[in-house]
């Protein structure tokens, strides 16, 4: 999954989340303001939160393997 953080501000984390609130484990690839994201999380929903020097914005993603 490739993120576009552009606009939100200098990125200081980027964490990974299944349903149940548990952090995921995740490789993070950063090229200027785009994120590469991946992770080997069982199907299902995740949320992917993205703390900024302007704030944290938070998405679900729906993982299907």
């Amino acid at each position: 999954m490739t993120i576009d953080a552009s606009g939100l501000g200098k990125i200081q984390s980027i964490k990974l989340y299944d349903s149940q609130g548990k952090l995921v484990e995740n490789t993070q690839t950063t090229n200027n303001s785009l994120v590469h994201l991946e992770w080997t999380a069982t199907n299902g929903m995740l949320w992917v939160v993205v703390t900024t020097n302007k704030g944290a914005y938070r998405t679900k993603v729906v993982s299907i393997q």
